[in-house]
């Protein structure tokens, strides 16, 4: 979406879903070498890439259809249940560490830029 609450949310929910997506597709399922999920804004529309690329071919992962399975298997039962059970101070603990994120200086002219 456009705008700063749907920017403020895709932050949020990357904050939160970023570590168990990794845990469940790298290191419990190992299915990719890569595997990441990051908000991104590009001409001011924010959303949430969730990423996984593997050289897997076998009865677990065939392909890129086993692994967009794998990614939405974990969007329609795992993030469900982590945002479930998140409560008032634990975002609070989220919004404290995006709004830290946002008033830091960039470190360099490429990171001021964002990503291209």
């Amino acid at each position: 979406g456009k705008g700063a609450d749907a920017r403020a949310a895709t932050l949020a929910l990357s904050a939160v879903l970023e570590a168990p997506f990794y845990e469940s597709l790298r290191t419990t399922q190992q299915l990719g070498y890569i595997v990441q999920a990051a908000a991104r804004q590009r001409e001011g529309v924010s959303s949430i890439v969730f990423l996984a690329q593997s050289a897997r071919d076998d009865d677990k992962c065939k392909g890129p259809a086993d692994l967009a399975a794998a990614i939405d298997g974990f969007l329609d039962d795992r993030a469900p249940a982590i945002l479930g059970k998140l409560d008032g101070a634990q975002l609070n603990d989220v919004a404290d560490g995006i709004a830290r994120q946002l008033e830091e200086l960039p470190k360099s002219l490429g990171a001021a830029a964002g990503p291209h």
